[in-house]
């Protein structure tokens, strides 16, 4: 099924009358179904943290009041001759308790449901959603309404802002947008040559997902991060590289590298609730040393976040990944061959490129009434097929929230992360799913 085939959405209006049955991935996500392997693909949850027992007859009322808002999300990949797409649903049955470890593998091509799911246990609403859909910044928007519905069916009344949607309106035109192609530009000697990074070697349990959550007042880690002249970012970035270098079993002779995702939506005037993010690889090379300071290692990576999450940097790499997305041969490969060298492209020229991940979503501003009934917010990263340990991080009424997530039982650069904090003040209260 070619692209002009599946029907597009009109750029001549501002709402959507009719959403196609079938669309085209965005630039992003065209890599999550042929990176997938047998029972892994990408998944990340947002959980939140109600005040009370979640009904799940009212979540799932919530649920489909809200689905014809968000026809984007209510998706599953399917497999063409030579690409993926998207295929609509109108099963929304994916509300269901809990009962098995967090970002578990969610089925596609062969399903009938959309490729996310919506989980509750006890006082905890979470929801997982397949990466190819949206990125964290647009799954939010989602989240959160979802959530907001489910304390108005409550009785609670909400006050609307604009990253909850009005479930009263029609998608919006732009919300499909794939703004890595509308911001594309030709550019000549673009390239993704980089180092490979120091690996992080975990033994992986099968069937097994530890998470670890940092409890974090902000305002320490501001007083840490402003003592030692950085940004929180800064900070928490530094710190973990320092966790992996000091939990290093020999000598490192490969830059200990962390990729920190950046949202794209700002710096191009997007408000699409597809993927519309990138990131930059951070980090510093041992070069063997054994006596490496905290304070070293800000200095050798000082000016390397802003310089790698620069808008023209950014745009760079955008450039690249559409380009290399509409490539003329790859394109008219067939998917059962195009699959395998997807998927080494997805170990080794990107996965190989960083030891680990750490994003960092933000603050979550919610409406005043929601505040009394939200408790906290949690983001996690689901297991990846390379990368043994990944960190989430998500600030919410003044606390942050640093997750670890892995396949491994091993621990020891988790320790090490919050040791680093604590030693500079930083109050911390750890909780585990052991």
């Amino acid at each position: 099924m070619a692209d002009w085939k599946i029907n597009p959405i009109k750029e001549d209006c501002e709402e959507v009358s009719e959403v196609p049955q079938w669309f085209p991935l965005d630039v992003a996500a065209t890599i999550y179904p042929n990176a997938r392997r047998y029972g892994w693909c990408t998944v990340y949850r947002f959980a939140f943290i109600m005040k009370e027992e979640v009904d799940p007859v009212v979540l799932k009322q919530a649920l489909k009041d809200i689905a014809p808002r968000f026809p984007g999300f209510f998706v599953n990949v399917k497999s063409g001759l030579f690409w993926y797409y998207f295929e609509r649903t109108e099963d929304l049955d994916i509300v269901e308790p809990e009962d098995y470890y967090p970002c578990r593998y969610i089925q596609i091509c062969e399903s009938t449901k959309p490729a996310m799911r919506i989980l509750y246990y006890k006082n905890r609403i979470s929801i997982e959603t397949f990466h190819a859909i949206a990125d964290g910044g647009a799954a939010l928007v989602f989240n959160k309404t979802l959530v907001a519905r489910y304390l108005e069916l409550k009785g609670v009344k909400i006050t609307r802002t604009e990253d909850i949607a009005n479930i009263d309106e029609k998608p919006k035109k732009y919300e499909f947008e794939d703004s890595f192609r509308k911001n594309y530009k030709k550019m000549k000697g673009l390239t993704r040559k980089e180092e490979t990074a120091y690996c992080y070697k975990a033994p992986a349990v099968k069937n097994y997902y530890k998470v670890i959550h940092g409890l974090i007042p902000v305002e320490d880690l501001k007083a840490a991060a402003k003592a030692h002249s950085m940004t929180i970012t800064e900070f928490l970035m530094v710190a973990y590289l320092y966790a992996f270098y000091k939990t290093a079993p020999g000598k490192v002779y490969k830059p200990i590298k962390i990729s920190i995702p950046a949202s794209l939506r700002p710096r191009f005037d997007s408000k699409t609730l597809r993927n519309f993010s990138l990131y930059a690889n951070i980090g510093f090379n041992p070069k063997g040393r054994t006596d490496i300071t905290f304070d070293e290692i800000f200095e050798m990576v000082k000016g390397k976040m802003e310089q790698g999450l620069a808008t023209e940097e950014l745009h760079k790499m955008l450039c690249i990944n559409a380009r290399d997305a509409s490539n003329p041969i790859l394109r008219v490969v067939p998917n059962f061959l195009k699959k395998p060298v997807m998927q080494f492209i997805f170990d080794h020229a990107g996965e190989n490129k960083f030891t680990s991940a750490m994003t960092n979503l933000g603050i979550v501003k919610l409406p005043p009434e929601m505040y009394e009934h939200v408790e906290r917010v949690e983001c996690l990263l689901g297991s990846s097929p390379t990368k043994k340990l990944l960190c989430a991080m998500i600030t919410y009424n003044s606390m942050i929230n640093i997750s670890f997530t892995s396949d491994s039982e091993k621990t020891d650069v988790q320790r090490e992360f919050f040791r680093v904090l604590s030693e500079r003040g930083v109050r911390v209260r750890i909780e585990c799913n052991d």
